[in-house]
C-alpha cells in the first residue's frame, strides 16, 4: 500500500497533521460535521509514534456519538446507539507505531466493522439510533463532558473523512491514499495545510 506521502522527502504540496506534544490536537465545532443518523464511516492515515495507553484517534464521545482508539495498539470503533456504547474492539494489537496505516470504523446500520490497511479486524453486530451532541469533533484525542481535549494522539495523521455512508463492506478493500469529496462526504481534511495556510511538516 502506498503512504499519503514520503517521510522522507519534504514537501509543501502533500503534508500531514503532525501532532507532537500533550495538548496538541484538531478541534471542528459540533456545526462542522453535519453527519445524519444512520450508517457512517470514519477514517484516515495514521502513523503513530506511541500506541501505549488510550488514545483518541478521531472521536466526538461523551455518552453520545462516536470514537476511534488505539488502546494499547488495540483498535476501538465504539458509537452510542439505543443509550449506549456498541463498542468493536480486536483483541490484539493491530495498530504499531512508526508505520503509516489506514484506519477505518464502518457502522451499516447492522453492525461495526474496524478495519486495518484494507483488511477487517474486528466486527460486532449493533443497531439503533445514535445520541448525538454539541461537543467537538476532535481529531488526535477524545473530548471531556466539557468539550475538552484528551486521551491524545502523538504522530501524523493525514487523509480524514467522515462519510454518511458505509463505504466498505466485506472482507478486504484498497485504501486510497487520497480522497476525493463526494455528496456523501460530510468531513474531508486533507491536512496539507494548516489555517493560515502553511503547510504541515
Amino acid at each position: 500500500l502506498a503512504p499519503p506521502r514520503d517521510l522522507t522527502v519534504p514537501t509543501s504540496v502533500d503534508g500531514a497533521l503532525q501532532l507532537r506534544a500533550r495538548g496538541d490536537c484538531t478541534k471542528l465545532d459540533a456545526a462542522q460535521l453535519a453527519l445524519p443518523d444512520g450508517p457512517f464511516t470514519v477514517e484516515g492515515w495514521f502513523f503513530p509514534t506511541l500506541v501505549d495507553d488510550h488514545r483518541g484517534l478521531i472521536a466526538k464521545t461523551e455518552q453520545s456519538e462516536f470514537g476511534m482508539f488505539c488502546n494499547d495498539g488495540r483498535l476501538e470503533f465504539s458509537v452510542h446507539l439505543d443509550g449506549k456504547y456498541a463498542i468493536a474492539q480486536t483483541d490484539t494489537a493491530v495498530i504499531a507505531a512508526k508505520k503509516w496505516q489506514h484506519i477505518a470504523g464502518v457502522y451499516d446500520g447492522k453492525e461495526l466493522r474496524g478495519y486495518v490497511d484494507g483488511k477487517l479486524v474486528v466486527r460486532k453486530a449493533a443497531a439503533g439510533k445514535r445520541k448525538t451532541n454539541v461537543l467537538p469533533l476532535y481529531v488526535g484525542a477524545d473530548t471531556n463532558a466539557q468539550g475538552a481535549p484528551m486521551a491524545f494522539f502523538t504522530g501524523l495523521i493525514d487523509e480524514v473523512r467522515i462519510s454518511s455512508t458505509a463505504r466498505y463492506e466485506g472482507d478486504t478493500f484498497v485504501p486510497a491514499a487520497r480522497h476525493e469529496p463526494d455528496a456523501r462526504t460530510a468531513l474531508l481534511l486533507h491536512c496539507d495545510v494548516d489555517e493560515i495556510g502553511r503547510a504541515h511538516v
